[in-house]
């Protein structure tokens, strides 16, 4: 029985920015030594936050020789409020192949996975500072300043520094 499966995946390096459209290109490979693949039907499972921009999810394959490779690039957009995490975009692959011992014409499919990592961008801004309007030596006094984050995804380990002309 010949196996495809997914031999290699890119989609353009580093991480997907939500929002953005990017170009996933996989690469199929027919691990069998001595059959070959035919009639391949190729079904790309998106999930909730990527959406095919360019193509349909199914692609066809006449054939697939044995330890063969075949490529296939389509355009895929992250949605503007995609999480931050991998999402798994699953690939499976419906063929026929002739068996030699029977000499009979046999289906069979494989599934695989394949994960794309989408990033929010950071949008994270510093507003209203409020200090006392003197502040006396030995003495507490108060500064207020608003952190917003403007992001879609949580902001951890946020840390302020003061700098300026000061003695202490």
């Amino acid at each position: 029985t010949p196996y495809v499966i997914v031999n290699k995946y890119s989609y353009g390096g580093g991480n997907v920015v939500a929002g953005e459209t990017f170009t996933l290109t996989f690469t199929l490979y027919n691990t069998s030594t001595n059959v070959d693949v035919t009639n391949m039907m190729v079904t790309l499972s998106m999930p909730e936050d990527l959406m095919l921009t360019s193509s349909s999810n199914t692609f066809y394959v006449d054939s697939l020789d044995r330890e063969s490779l075949v490529t296939k690039s389509i355009q895929v957009t992250a949605r503007p409020a995609a999480k931050a995490q991998s999402h798994n975009v699953g690939i499976s692959m419906k063929y026929q192949y002739i068996d030699h011992k029977t000499v009979a014409r046999r289906d069979n499919t494989t599934e695989e996975n394949i994960a794309i990592p989408v990033v929010q961008v950071d949008r994270f801004q510093v507003t209203g500072m409020d200090m006392d309007p003197e502040f006396v030596v030995g003495q507490e006094g108060s500064i207020t300043v608003n952190f917003v984050n403007k992001g879609r995804s949580e902001v951890y380990n946020i840390s302020a520094e003061i700098s300026g002309n000061i003695q202490n």
